[in-house]
């Protein structure tokens, strides 16, 4: 282990003034810079050093600042940057809205970062034909807006629903709180036009609701986290949009209680979009900074329902609430209007911003425990365990879960100043990493590896990593892409700089 090498606040606060005062300048980066201008445009380069910090953070409280950051807005422009990237070597970092929680939308040193946010355009709707054609940075909530006006909806649901693109959770394949029930976002993906890093541009798919014509690239691309191609147009399958909504929300006086009532509820025919748990510590500090009135319990589930029913739709509420009471939930509270479904849904989504009122300083990390699936029949034990662990190294944290599909969120609050935080945090990760794949578990449900699971990737993987990684290097043989991430390119991550620090030392794992 090396030294840990710590500056105060002020000398950090310090080097951030000195950095904002230097300007970048195209000579800066060298003349191999200006095929971007001619692609591009000047305008749609960012070269400022105080720009570019904006561009150096994700989720995880990790730190790398690229070169530049350019904003394409053809496929065209997309292929003519990474055939200069290709030739001159440059390592390119696709980008969405940055919401990662693994690193890896993060770029390397002297990366050159392509913000998608510019390609977000709709480009059809076919009602008829229930797909939808997009460019990869528009937002679910934009694309929602517009399929409502045609009665339609894609289902996929995540947190970060207002700023997350389509493009970022198709190269994460991410999972989102329906899952349950309409599955990850790899269900919903029917074809792709994705720039490989030589330039060529493919398409992989179709434009039809079933095809398995030759192999399913589309699904090699999916979930990929930009190491193999940049995805420029999304064909999405789309659905009626349900006529009626309710959440059933109950609360339990143990975690076994609530963890039973969740899996019967996933089982019993319902159908439910999503089965949801939360900690004593995510509904007390919630309820009590937010004023809900919410009962004490030591755990609550959330359970929402969809349809085309009323009456079918009151029957499975009446299940579901009947569940609960039969497993020891002590009240239950049913919304069926937006405004009610999303006060039971506080308790779940608002606890970022309740532990930053409660606890100035501190914020949430995004670790390699962020997101474990388990089996469903050991989620209690392993949520308990987790608690322990927690408790033993003093780690301020809370847990939720998906716990309709297993997987469970362990949310750790720190203050990233404290170096004895995060060394005991680190500590803890291991342990919980060790206890998940012990009851055959994935170290990642929906999040991806990126860089903070790329150490622990190989223990789950095996020998299917190197099977990854020579599928990288065809498709890449330079390795441009998004170098770094899903231990591809390297078993053991670099060591980060940390945000709080211009320079910080951790254990190697």
């Amino acid at each position: 282990m090396q030294h840990l090498e710590l500056l105060s606040r002020s000398a950090v606060e310090e080097e951030i003034l000195k950095s904002s005062r230097r300007r970048s300048r195209i000579g800066d980066l060298g003349t191999n810079i200006q095929p971007l201008i001619e692609i591009v445009g000047r305008e749609n380069i960012l070269l400022d050093d105080v720009d570019l910090l904006c561009y150096s953070r994700d989720l995880t409280p990790y730190s790398f600042k690229p070169r530049a950051v350019v904003f394409p807005q053809t496929t065209e422009q997309v292929s003519k940057i990474l055939i200069w990237a290709n030739r001159e070597k440059v390592p390119v970092t696709p980008r969405g809205s940055g919401a990662s929680f693994t690193g890896s939308s993060l770029p390397r040193e002297n990366s050159v970062v392509l913000d998608m946010s510019k390609m977000d355009k709709i480009k059809d709707i076919q009602p008829e034909n229930l797909i939808a054609i997009v460019e990869p940075g528009i937002t679910v909530d934009k694309l929602n807006r517009e399929l409502k006006k045609f009665s339609l909806t894609f289902p996929h649901d995540v947190g970060s629903h207002d700023v997350s693109t389509i493009g970022g959770m198709v190269a994460s394949n991410s999972h989102g709180h329906h899952g349950l029930k309409y599955g990850p976002i790899k269900n919903w993906i029917l074809g792709l036009e994705v720039v490989l890093p030589t330039g060529k541009v493919v398409r992989v798919g179709s434009r039809v609701l079933r095809s398995n014509c030759g192999y399913n690239l589309t699904q090699l691309f999916i979930g990929s986290e930009g190491t193999l191609g940049i995805i420029t147009e999304v064909t999405l399958n789309v659905i009626p949009l349900p006529s009626y909504k309710a959440s059933v929300a109950s609360f339990f006086n143990s975690v076994r209680e609530a963890l039973r009532a969740s899996m019967e509820t996933a089982r019993c025919g319902v159908n439910p979009s999503a089965v949801e748990f939360v900690d004593r510590t995510a509904l007390e500090t919630v309820n009590r900074v937010e004023n809900l009135g919410f009962p004490e319990a030591e755990a609550m589930v959330i359970v929402d329902l969809d349809g085309h029913s009323k009456g079918v739709l009151d029957e499975q509420v009446k299940t579901v609430a009947d569940i609960c009471l039969k497993n020891g939930g002590k009240e239950v509270q049913v919304a069926y209007d937006e405004e009610g479904i999303r006060r039971l849904w506080k308790p779940r989504l608002d606890i970022d911003i309740a532990m930053t009122r409660e606890r100035p300083g501190y914020r949430e990390v995004g670790m390699a425990i962020a997101d474990p699936c388990v089996p469903l029949s050991r989620m209690a034990e392993v949520i308990e365990e987790m608690q322990r662990i927690f408790k033993r190294h003093k780690i301020t944290s809370i847990i939720l879960a998906h716990a309709g599909v297993g997987i469970i969120h362990p949310a750790i609050f720190i203050d990233v100043n404290d170096e004895h935080q995060w060394r005991a945090l680190k500590k803890a990760e291991r342990e919980i990493v060790n206890l998940v794949l012990g009851v055959g578990g994935s170290i990642t449900g929906e999040h991806g590896v990126g860089i903070v699971k790329a150490p622990f990737a190989e223990l789950e993987l095996g020998e299917s990593l190197e099977i990854m990684r020579r599928i990288k290097r065809l498709l890449d043989p330079n390795g441009i892409l998004n170098p770094g991430k899903m231990a591809l390119d390297t078993a053991i991550r670099d060591v980060p700089g940390h945000i709080a620090f211009p320079k910080y030392q951790m254990d190697v794992v």
